[in-house]
């Protein structure tokens, strides 16, 4: 008389197979083959990358907030929200893509149909971005007396996938056309 009858024999040989097939296909799933994996280069920006902020309440003074994404080795992409503070509360915001080299950046665009365009700085140092307006070009399509120069200070070391808007829709920096 078997100890195992034939029919209990198959559904063990059966269970059994499909145990070491799945394990084959998970070994071989995370298997190397042979190559070599190299290490990730991370792109020279990602050190300016993060959220900047100064003032602490439109109620009571300028405000403003930056997200700087690093983009490639070159450039980043950012987005500014900016308020003028009391009594008037003039926002602005401003979003784009500008070059970095050594630390310093260059943003220019024309806003509308205006002769005067959108000009400024970006000056990463320490924990600190500061943004100045060039050659007096400072129609950015912002409300009155809204103006990007101000001395941001650091208070995320995140790459910020996205941003929330002046109306909180998230934006993917990603998705962005610029």
């Amino acid at each position: 008389m078997p100890i195992i009858s034939s029919k209990l024999w198959k559904q063990l040989n059966n269970r059994m197979f499909k145990i070491i097939l799945s394990v084959f296909l998970f070994l071989s799933g995370n298997c190397l083959c042979g190559q070599v994996s190299q290490p990730q280069k991370q792109i020279s920006t990602l050190k300016f990358a993060g959220e900047y902020a100064y003032g602490s309440s439109a109620e009571k003074e300028e405000v403003g907030f930056a997200s700087i994404y690093a983009e490639s080795d070159s450039t980043i992409l950012f987005y500014l929200d900016l308020n003028a503070g009391s009594p008037s509360l003039s926002m602005g915001a401003i979003y784009g893509r500008a070059k970095i080299k050594n630390a310093t950046g260059l943003f220019a665009t024309r806003i509308g149909s205006s002769e005067d365009s959108c000009q400024f700085s970006f000056k990463f140092k320490s924990n600190k971005l500061i943004l100045q307006t060039l050659n007096g070009q400072y129609n950015c399509g912002f409300g009155h007396r809204v103006f990007v120069d101000g001395t941001f200070k650091r208070i995320s070391k995140k790459n910020p996938a996205y941003f929330l808007n002046q109306e909180t829709e998230k934006i993917y920096f990603k998705e962005l056309k610029l």
